[in-house]
């Protein structure tokens, strides 16, 4: 019998290892072939070692080329119409777009989609132009569109963006399911008891305004003047494809300032969890 075929549609392959990689290992050990279909940026390499076929695709998750984006979105149609998947599982926002009217193009028979968060477009701000706003009405559009693809069925991870787009017109009810998270690996990540010194508080997250890093630096300095012993970090990469990406050469100005720490990408963080006192 011919093995079913699944298909990962992500924008990096580091976030596909970093959010579905056991999902995909599970749906190997099922008996699909299971591919995988994303920006190469070397993580590619664990995906075939655990048995996934990688995809190569010309993501550029922060731009607005549309040339660029016309080509992406070929590339899918074409990826999806070699592969004939079963099932796609697409994950993030371009790839859940680009993905979603591919597969409604095709036809494809089950469809998956991954809402993690709405992202920098969806984010209001004092300084937005009518050119952010335009960008945001024309996404909405290509949601409902998108989204409304009978045999397709989106999950959320949190009620509020749920609510974002059902109130938007962006997604019906009956295609929306609301999931507790993308679950955590506790053989991996074990309760430990607090370390002894003095405490630390860390934020892991991309280096993105929109992610609070601006107040938790602000609330270090509070903090600080009091108990002068405390240590902030923050734990992870610049992030320069996003608008909102903090500069690398503030990251660094604050860690040499003494103001918090800056670990960059860390790929132990259940070592860096049990350092900790506080996760933000």
């Amino acid at each position: 019998m011919k093995k079913l075929r699944a298909l990962f549609l992500v924008n990096h392959d580091w976030f596909f290892v970093s959010h579905r990689l056991a999902l995909g290992e599970a749906l190997r050990d099922a008996g699909f072939d299971v591919g995988v279909a994303a920006l190469r940026t070397g993580a590619h390499e664990v995906i075939e070692k655990a048995g996934l076929r990688f995809h190569p695709l010309p993501f550029d998750p922060g731009g607005r080329n549309p040339i660029l984006e016309v080509r992406t979105l070929a590339a899918i149609i074409d990826l999806y119409r070699r592969e004939r998947p079963s099932l796609v599982h697409q994950v993030t926002i371009k790839p859940v777009l680009y993905g979603s009217l591919a597969a409604r193009a095709l036809q494809i028979p089950a469809v998956v989609n991954a809402v993690s968060g709405l992202g920098y477009v969806f984010i209001e701000r004092p300084e937005d132009n009518s050119s952010h706003r335009a960008l945001r009405s024309v996404v909405q559009l290509i949601y409902r569109i998108a989204l409304a693809y009978p045999r397709a069925y989106t999950i959320f991870q949190n009620p509020d963006d749920l609510a974002t787009f059902q109130h938007a017109g962006m997604i019906r009810p009956a295609q929306a399911r609301l999931i507790r998270g993308s679950g955590v690996d506790t053989h991996r990540f074990r309760a430990t008891p607090l370390p002894p010194g003095p405490p630390l508080i860390v934020l892991p997250a991309r280096m993105l305004w929109d992610k609070g890093i601006q107040e938790f630096v602000d609330a270090a300095r509070l903090v600080r003047r009091r108990i002068p012993e405390a240590r902030f970090a923050l734990v992870g990469s610049a992030y320069t494809q996003n608008p909102a990406g903090i500069p690398e050469a503030t990251l660094a100005a604050w860690h040499a300032r003494g103001e918090v720490e800056w670990w960059g990408h860390r790929t132990d963080m259940p070592s860096v969890l049990a350092q900790a006192h506080l996760v933000v």
